[in-house]
């Protein structure tokens, strides 16, 4: 629950009026209504290259799946879960169908990072743009994320963060020398590490595999093996042979998308909330339901200290 602000407000008062959370399932419908409307407007299907930071329809048919599935995952909306899911397989058919390429296994992996190919990677399907050797337009991942003490992605010494486990590297079928991401590295841009390397928000092994999460859900679990194969036939490997199909589609998306910033939304629709708990009190016992949200800023609070009311199990503050 969020404030939700649909209306240019023009007066303090008028801010002040609008100050506080409301539930969300309001939130969810206004991110719907939204992509409905980019998806009656003009814009184009994909955008070419030169264009690839600008919205598209297939990026808007992506997203909308995305927040479809996460709603039929979310426990507060299980009464509405069928047809949910129903409604994500739609939206993410929708966007593989948009697609310009026949398999996956058809895109070489390093073509959606490498900065001389990733503006025109037809797996690519929205990217945030960045500018080398730009001190404001530039992206410091390359550097934040590079190994210490070395500076092999620049001439700057990298401060290995967004580091993930060495378990998980360790679950890779594959073997790895390093424990730095090269997704984010621009070998040429100077001292200074402002790098041109964009960021991959929509791609579409990430629509292949919400759809094999989709069709999971949903029982369909040849489809969602199909979409799963998918992926895993690109990264060199034999299909699925496991026990535990939702376990497979979600290490399968933790490899795929290691250190790009979807793994908690990948939790959230693998686990129910007990779920959750139990698994992260294996890692941390300290770990409960409270944690499953963060805190409403003390700033913010104290704004509308009952319209934008505490999470639950941080106290008043």
């Amino acid at each position: 629950d969020v404030p939700l602000i649909l209306t240019e407000l023009k007066t303090k008062d008028e801010v002040q009026a609008n100050n506080y959370r409301r539930p969300k399932s309001e939130v969810y419908k206004a991110v719907f209504a939204d992509l409905d409307y980019v998806l009656g407007s003009p814009l184009a299907d994909m955008q070419p290259a030169s264009e690839c930071g600008r919205a598209s329809k297939a990026a808007a048919w992506t997203l909308y799946g995305k927040a479809k599935l996460q709603y039929a995952c979310d426990e507060d909306f299980a009464s509405e879960k069928s047809a949910s899911l129903t409604s994500a397989i739609e939206k993410l058919t929708a966007a593989w169908n948009l697609r310009s390429f026949g398999e996956l296994s058809d895109i070489p992996y390093n073509a959606i990072w490498d900065l001389s190919t990733q503006k025109s990677c037809a797996e690519n399907i929205f990217q945030i743009n960045y500018i080398q050797n730009n001190a404001d337009l530039g992206s410091t991942w390359n550097y934040l994320f590079g190994p210490s003490k070395t500076g092999i992605t620049s001439n700057k010494v990298g401060l290995m963060q967004n580091m993930t486990t060495k378990s998980v590297y360790d679950a890779f079928v594959a073997g790895v020398t390093y424990y730095h991401t090269m997704k984010y590295a621009d070998l040429e841009c100077g001292a200074n590490g402002y790098g041109g390397n964009n960021w991959i928000v929509m791609r579409y092994a990430d629509v292949a595999l919400m759809l094999a999460e989709a069709y999971y859900w949903q029982g369909t679990e040849p489809t969602a093996k199909s979409f799963l194969n998918m992926v895993r036939k690109r990264a060199g490997l034999g299909d699925w042979s496991g026990t535990d199909l939702r376990q497979g589609i979600y290490d399968e998306r933790r490899n795929e998308f290691i250190q790009e910033g979807l793994r908690w939304q990948d939790l959230l629709r693998m686990y129910s909330k007990q779920e959750m708990i139990e698994h992260f009190n294996a890692i941390n016992p300290n770990f409960g339901l409270k944690d499953l949200l963060l805190p409403i800023p003390y700033n913010e609070r104290i704004l509308n200290t009952e319209g934008l009311y505490q999470n639950p199990g941080y106290g008043v503050k």
